[in-house]
């Protein structure tokens, strides 16, 4: 039960990821357009705005990560559970069993 709970969660975290960068998105684009590429690199000329956009742009992509990662482990682990349990219930007992020796 913990796993599923654990793969809810991480698809949640990637859903909320993804909606977080897809809504930064147009201000991103907004940014860039207004800032010169020279000033991008030298870093001058950045109003605070456009430095909230990158923090929300790398929360996004954190959460992202994350949250694929959650659904990962916790796949693997039921994965793991499924193929336990399955192998000790494919297991017969062989020919001797029941025979007098």
């Amino acid at each position: 039960m913990m796993r599923f709970l654990a793969t809810i969660f991480g698809l949640g975290a990637t859903g909320f990821g993804i909606w977080l960068i897809s809504s930064e998105q147009p201000k991103n684009a907004a940014c860039n357009v207004s800032n010169a590429s020279v000033n991008q690199l030298s870093g001058v000329g950045s109003n605070s705005s456009c430095l909230n956009i990158a923090w929300a742009y790398f929360g996004g992509f954190a959460i992202l990560a994350f949250g694929v990662l959650t659904v990962v482990v916790a796949l693997t682990m039921m994965t793991k559970i499924r193929k336990r349990r399955g192998g000790y219930q494919k297991r017969a007992p062989g020919p001797h069993v029941g025979k007098p020796s």
